[in-house]
Parts: structure tokens; sequence; C-alpha cells
């Protein structure tokens, strides 16, 4: 039995540091997926997939996004295609506010908070 735990242990480290050496989403990044349908559930006016209103992030780190949907989305100003996956970081701590057109195309309201603490 410790044998196998010692392989699984090394296993999983191998993996965690070829997927950190390739620029792989950290564990502390803030993840969203954008799932497959959003879009045609927001053209039906149904409830879909929505970004929070407030995103919470440590200092350093990214808000990452996977666009699994078949139309484009857009997080902040960043534009998410289909199949997509963008990383955008924030360095500092501070509070950040995306309105309007540089919100989101899939919030709730017209207005994204991002604070980093």
């Amino acid at each position: 039995m410790r044998h196998f735990i010692s392989f699984s242990i090394a296993g999983l480290l191998v993996l965690f540091g070829s997927a950190c050496a390739q620029g792989a989403v950290t564990s502390r990044d803030v993840e969203f997926v954008i799932p497959s349908g959003t879009e045609a559930a927001l053209d039906r006016g149904d409830p879909g997939f929505q970004f929070p209103d407030e995103i919470e992030v440590p200092a350093g780190q990214a808000v990452v996004i996977t666009n699994h949907d078949y139309a484009m989305h857009y997080f902040f100003d960043i534009p998410v295609a289909p199949g997509q996956t963008i990383r955008k970081p924030f360095p500092r701590a501070g509070q950040y506010v995306y309105q309007g057109g540089l919100s989101c195309s899939i919030s709730r309201a017209n207005t994204i908070k991002v604070r980093v603490y």
C-alpha cells in the first residue's frame, strides 16, 4: 500500500510540475467556465450562466475564463472565443470596476467589480 501511495504522489508532482511549467492556471486563480448553451439560454430569456457582480482575487493571481459555448463572449475588455481560455492577471491589491461595454457580455448587472486582496 505504501508503494502505491508513493507512486501516486510522485505522479501528481510530475503532472503538477509540468502543468506549471506550461503557464497553467495556478491553484489561487479564480476560474469560470462558460458552459455550452449559454448564448441559446440567454436568447430564449432563460436563466443561464452569468458571472457574479463581484469577484475576489488574491493579488498576483488572475481571473481565468474558458468558453465552452458556441458564441463569442466578453469578459472585461477581452473577447473570449468559443473554445478559448483567457487569463486576466491582477498584480496589485485594489478594486477594479468595469462598466458598460467593458464589463461583461453575460453578467447580471452592467458592472462587474474585482476586489484584489
